[in-house]
């Protein structure tokens, strides 16, 4: 509703809010039907599902289709992302949704999504789009603010020169304006290509980032300080993501603390423009001036020198040209442009003391990425309880594997009779006789034992094989402290916790993070 009439009156600003939930979309026993028999169809009998283990296998193919379709919406927001919003690209979207939702109906199933569940999904992904757009306005508005429009009109070589002109001023100061603009820009595009790098460099050493380990001890100790499920779950079900959100929790925090009267990021900012600033005045300098030279080509090889320093262009060179300014006196120009050179170092000065977390997520590369990319390696988790790898850097040809298990419940893992949720380590499951069935076996019975033989994927990894080898005193904390939220969050029953998990001391389990 409020979509499916003609694009040209969809509106997004009139979207309801409140009725968009932005959280990931969770199946229920109401959004879905599975068929009856094919000789019963023509009664059109539907019933719900009480198998929590078919639940599950669907739940996979709907977050399966949930990814297909962010995937492709994702590419075309991408696509427009430089234009001005038009209403039409919520209807786009909206075909988008619609196309893939059909040829999910049409492959063959014992199951079909509700009217209601399509909506909820479609909500899900709309509000997403709405932000998008929003930004895109903004930038339309930015784009097309008067006032910025006049600012911008002010800082054109060419008004300058008109300017300089009409006041008479001599043409070696006009010339120095002019080159001094080229070089600000270029300047501050050097300062955000280096800056990543060198909050890179400032942070590898410190102890959270010594190693993929270290970096896991310390997200494990926020987790317990928080005593959130919800962040538990979240880093169970995609821990190399959560890694990767501490990490840039981590790095907004660090460079938008002050020192000083200055942030650290803005610190580094400083030191990059002076280092550059000095640089170029000795490359004006070293640029020699005869009695034989021209301005034009004093003007070139300066250009040419200083692209060693900064990312400068040649647009500026055709503009004396272009205005046929005429620089006699170069030694009186060369003087001209250090003094505009120092001007803007102390202009700036507390215009990048300032500098925080905006102006660090407006970075081309990310230093969080850098240091997560270094750091994680292989992400992949374990089939049965989820544990990320343990390998550092990828390992071609090397088996995955991991320190330490959690007990396979806190993944979802439960016994098929009792559906109680398992709380023995995969180490101890694959020493047992036991069995376990999940969608990826088409819920056969297979003995721990024997896991390889389920897919390349289970072979991908090597577990030993060891009774006594049971999880950290932290995760049988976590379990025994979330039991019944595991259990809610699976759709499962709780599983006797054994006293002495839930007797463990604070400074234990906290011990424990390091083992």
């Amino acid at each position: 509703e409020g979509i499916s009439g003609e694009p040209d009156y969809v509106n997004y600003e009139s979207i309801n809010r409140n009725l968009l939930d932005k959280e990931q979309v969770k199946i229920d026993d109401a959004d879905y039907v599975i068929d009856e028999p094919l000789q019963r169809r023509h009664h059109d009998i539907k019933r719900t599902i009480d198998d929590a283990e078919e639940k599950q296998f669907i739940q996979t193919e709907i977050e399966s289709l949930s990814l297909t379709i962010k995937y492709d919406i994702n590419e075309y927001l991408d696509k427009i992302q430089d234009q001005d919003y038009d209403a039409h690209f919520l209807w786009n979207i909206k075909e988008i949704f619609d196309k893939k939702i059909k040829e999910f109906d049409d492959q063959p199933k014992k199951y079909n999504l509700s009217i209601k569940f399509k909506v909820k999904m479609f909500s899900h992904y709309l509000l997403n789009a709405v932000d998008h757009f929003e930004r895109m306005q903004k930038k339309y508005r930015d784009k097309n603010d008067l006032k910025k429009l006049v600012d911008r009109v002010y800082k054109l070589p060419t008004y300058a020169i008109f300017m300089g002109i009409f006041t008479r001023c001599k043409k070696e100061n006009i010339a120095a304006n002019i080159l001094c603009d080229s070089l600000e820009n270029a300047i501050l595009t050097s300062v955000k290509e280096l800056l990543p790098q060198n909050i890179y460099d400032a942070l590898k050493n410190k102890d959270e980032f010594n190693s993929k380990l270290r970096l896991i001890e310390k997200v494990m100790y926020d987790l317990k300080i928080e005593r959130s499920f919800k962040y538990y779950i979240e880093y169970i079900e995609n821990t190399a993501n959560s890694l990767e959100s501490w990490v840039e929790k981590y790095v907004q925090n660090y460079c938008s603390k002050e020192k000083n009267y200055q942030t650290m990021l803005g610190a580094e900012a400083n030191k990059i423009f002076n280092n550059k600033v000095e640089s170029l005045i000795m490359c004006i300098d070293e640029v020699l001036v005869n009695s034989t030279i021209k301005f034009k080509e004093w003007l070139k090889e300066f250009n040419n020198n200083a692209k060693n320093i900064i990312p400068l262009t040649d647009t500026f060179l055709n503009l004396f040209g272009m205005a046929e300014v005429e620089v006699k006196d170069i030694e009186y120009f060369k003087i001209e442009i250090k003094k505009n050179l120092r001007r803007l170092q102390q202009s700036y000065g507390n215009i990048l003391n300032a500098w925080g977390v905006q102006e660090l997520d407006s970075l081309k590369e990310k230093p969080y990425k850098m240091i997560s990319k270094t750091l994680l390696g292989c992400k992949k988790q374990c089939p049965f309880c989820n544990v990320i790898c343990s390998w550092t850097l990828d390992h071609p040809g090397k088996k995955h594997k991991a320190e330490r298990h959690y007990p396979a419940g806190i993944a979802g893992f439960c016994w098929p009779k009792s559906k109680e949720l398992i709380l023995d380590s995969c180490n101890e499951n694959i020493a047992s006789d036991k069995y376990f069935r999940c969608a990826h076996t088409n819920f056969k019975n297979v003995k721990y034992k024997e896991y390889k033989s389920v897919n390349n994927y289970y072979r991908s990894w090597i577990i030993e094989s060891d009774v006594s080898y049971e999880a950290t005193a932290y995760w049988n904390w976590v379990f025994a402290n979330f039991s019944k939220d595991f259990a809610e969050h699976y759709g499962l029953k709780c599983s006797k916790i054994p006293s002495k998990w839930k007797n463990l001391k604070e400074e234990y389990v906290e011990n424990s993070i390091k083992r």
